[in-house]
């Protein structure tokens, strides 16, 4: 993984934020686990990232809105190997989990012959 300068595939915009790693709290003890905090210009974003059963999950919050695009694509390749197949899953009502308003998940999908 590298600290990209430009920006993530897909993006409009040319800048990325400044990350800094900060505090996991008890999330430090999970397989993969890390924690970033980046300050933007209405806020700060947050990135969670573990490894659950080998594969990756990407939580991605902001302060006051949900992230953008930009900020989940660059979080996802700074902070997640460029191997990793990631998506958005929209589970059934009755199977979501501390569901909160600000936040995005990602969540690496295995696949079937997978070079992994």
């Amino acid at each position: 993984m590298s600290a990209f300068t430009t920006a993530a595939p897909g993006s409009r915009h040319d800048a990325t934020p400044p990350w800094e790693k900060t505090d996991a709290g008890f999330m430090a003890a999970l397989p993969g686990a890390g924690a970033w905090l980046a300050t933007v210009a209405d806020g700060e974003l947050h990135v969670i990232r573990t490894q659950d059963v080998g594969l990756w999950h990407l939580s991605v919050s902001h302060t006051t809105r949900l992230p953008s695009w930009d900020e989940i694509a660059d979080a996802r390749y700074r902070f997640v190997p460029d191997r990793a197949r990631m998506a958005m899953l929209l589970p059934p009502r009755a199977e979501w989990i501390d569901v909160h308003p600000r936040t995005l998940h990602l969540w690496e999908i295995d696949e079937p012959g997978s070079t992994r």
